[in-house]
């Protein structure tokens, strides 16, 4: 033990350039896009939402894919299925049969627009895209038929009721 009372004189400061060994899980930049606004979409094929960039710091980084999403829409018995893209990669698909597998990375059921029911969904992924040239990440939105689906609102009250965000975190390897 190192008797506190013999230390004498400036002690150098402490910062954390001279640690070693330690080479995982830093955060190295945070990206955030953010819906504010309502929109509505009665289109079958995807559309784009929000889109952010970023520009990974070595090849050997990963990005940690954030998204939220609040929605309604005027048939409670449509479905409503959100993308997430980099590029033009859908980088995860929902793991069930029909319409919900091929076009979805997850999805949510329309609420009763005049009961003015909200539904949220989001997702969380961990990707590796083997790059430091900038990247864009798209959050896209479509539907399982040609019902209105709205985001941001409260069923029959165009007033923006929620924010619909894509984050993107970059994680040094």
């Amino acid at each position: 033990a190192l008797d506190a009372t013999i230390l004498t004189g400036n002690l150098p400061a402490i910062n954390g350039s001279a640690l070693t060994n330690i080479d995982a899980g830093k955060v190295l930049q945070i990206k955030t896009g953010s819906k504010t606004d309502t929109a509505s979409n009665t289109s079958t094929s995807a559309s784009n939402l929000i889109s952010v960039a970023i520009t990974p710091s070595a090849t050997s980084s990963k990005i940690l894919v954030q998204c939220n999403v609040t929605g309604v829409s005027a048939n409670n018995l449509s479905l409503v299925g959100f993308q997430i893209v980099r590029e033009s990669t859908v980088l995860i698909k929902c793991d069930t049969s029909g319409w919900a597998s091929s076009n979805s990375s997850f999805l949510t059921m329309g609420g009763n627009n005049t009961s003015r029911d909200q539904k949220s969904g989001g997702v969380t992924y961990l990707d590796s895209p083997s790059s430091s040239s900038e990247i864009t990440y798209y959050l896209k939105w479509l539907n399982e038929n040609s019902d209105t689906h709205y985001i941001n609102r409260w069923g029959d009250n165009n007033d923006a009721g929620s924010v619909t965000t894509l984050s993107l975190i970059e994680l040094g390897a």
